[in-house]
């Protein structure tokens, strides 16, 4: 058999994992097997063992490519020029817009996580990828002036990923949740703590900063 190039490689590993994430979504991490996994996505047994050795090996995959996507668009944060209008298009994109199937599957990977310490090593490695992605976001965009956080850059990154994380779990068990009116509460309960600058002010900002460095 000939072997394939490294495009059809990822191809392939990426038709695996999406049918993966169906699977795991719809009938839950126990009750998926990795048969119905060859099934969804065609494929034999040996195939997916050729890329995949495990469930456990499968969630890890697919969280990576999750939090390597979230991570991309936390980082472009650091470039808008207005750090709560980019924040809000980035919630309505992973709070609002997300599918549900997505949502079932981030409920059910974080109640294997209290029982399974791979998935639980996983989740808690994902979580503190993104919560220094925030932080690196935050420090980055106070440096330049944008904003004047009102606590420590790590702190509020946490408080960050705990409120997506809870609107993630509201959307889930609740069909009728208004996740809109609830993102322009909580945008406008974070403005403060972030305190976005106004242009003359994040002026300033960089003008003290260039005057205090220099001093020093």
């Amino acid at each position: 058999m000939p072997k394939l190039d490294q495009n059809k490689q990822r191809e392939r590993q990426e038709n695996i994992l999406d049918a993966a994430e169906r699977c795991f979504s719809d009938q839950g991490f126990h009750s998926t097997s990795m048969q119905d996994i060859c099934r969804e996505a065609g494929i034999s047994p040996g195939t997916l063992y050729l890329y995949f050795s495990s469930k456990e090996h499968l969630i890890a995959a697919i969280c990576l490519r999750e939090r390597t996507k979230f991570a991309q668009a936390v980082t472009a944060l650091a470039d808008a020029p207005d750090f709560m209008a980019a924040f809000g298009q980035l919630a309505q994109v992973y709070c609002h817009e997300q599918p549900h199937s997505k949502l079932r599957f981030q409920i059910e990977v974080n109640a294997e996580a209290l029982r399974n310490p791979l998935i639980g090593d996983t989740i808690r490695e994902c979580d503190a990828f993104i919560i220094e992605h925030f932080t690196k976001v935050i420090e980055q965009s106070s440096g330049k002036g944008l904003i004047n956080p009102c606590a420590d850059p790590v702190m509020l990154a946490q408080i960050l990923s705990i409120i997506g994380n809870g609107l993630y779990m509201r959307r889930a068990f609740d069909p009728d949740f208004n996740v809109e009116q609830c993102m322009d509460a909580i945008l406008l309960l974070l403005s403060p703590a972030l305190q976005p600058a106004e242009n003359d002010e994040a002026d300033a900002v960089l003008s003290n900063r260039g005057e205090h460095e220099t001093v020093n």
